[in-house]
């Protein structure tokens, strides 16, 4: 058993070396253009070996695809939080935007003058506290909805 296993692990370091082991050439030609190779042509000039360093192996490429897979699920993970807080803000968005429009009736409405002010003896008193109320309702509406608008609390 410790031979084959030996016998694996030396054939699996020589693979790696001899890949590691290549040489290959880097030169320029007459033309002065640069050009990488395993074989180096007999007329090129300034001809020098290049260091090359291995690819990675099988498990390191498994480990980084592992990484992908895991960073492509956070992705989808987070766009789909993203998707539903879109969501939310546009239904909190329509909400503010009717209240305001609610709001801006109830203040026409408050405005609009009838007997009933002057019968209950309250008159202009109870017209303007009517019409501030109102207008301090639709006040509040608008803030309610730019802050929507700007996902503030």
């Amino acid at each position: 058993m410790k031979i084959l296993t030996f016998v694996v692990v030396a054939s699996v370091v020589g693979m790696g070396g001899a890949a590691y082991a290549q040489t290959y050439y880097r030169w320029v030609d007459a033309d002065g253009n640069v050009t990488y190779s395993a074989n180096a042509p007999q007329d090129a000039q300034q001809v020098a070996p290049v260091e090359v360093q291995p690819g990675p192996g099988d498990e390191e490429v498994q480990r980084a695809l592992e990484r992908q897979r895991r960073f492509e699920a956070q992705l989808e993970e987070a766009q789909a939080k993203r998707g539903e807080a879109e969501l939310s803000r546009d239904g909190e968005i329509k909400a503010a935007e009717e209240a305001v429009a609610q709001a801006e009736e109830d203040l026409l409405n408050a405005k609009k003058t009838s007997g009933a002010d002057y019968l209950s003896g309250g008159g202009l008193t109870d017209y303007r506290q009517r019409v501030q109320a109102a207008q301090e309702a639709l006040d509040k509406a608008k803030q309610e909805l730019r802050n929507a608008r700007t996902g503030r609390q």
